[in-house]
């Protein structure tokens, strides 16, 4: 997974939808994992960026994020956040 800062991978979700692995954590880049499974492509970018957080699929090309903890101060959410792909 690509790391940009030290907690990059800290506090991540995942999911996989059309047999293909999509990820975000505390930055709040989505990624997905390459056709070769050697690497990830940033595919979209999370209004609210949060940890703690889950990733559920609505449909072929929809991925929604769910609550998770939000800042420095890990304040939680409740904020429900739709994630269209191409």
């Amino acid at each position: 997974m690509p790391a940009h800062s030290p907690i990059a991978g800290f506090g991540c979700a995942a999911v996989s939808l059309n047999d293909t692995l999509y990820f975000t954590a505390a930055e709040g880049v989505v990624y997905r994992l390459n056709d070769a499974r050697d690497g990830w492509e940033q595919v979209a970018t999370l209004k609210t960026p949060r940890i703690f957080h889950r990733l559920v699929d609505r449909s072929a090309n929809e991925l929604i994020a769910l609550g998770g903890g939000v800042g420095e101060a890990i304040e939680g959410t409740t904020s429900v956040e739709s994630i269209l792909l191409e």
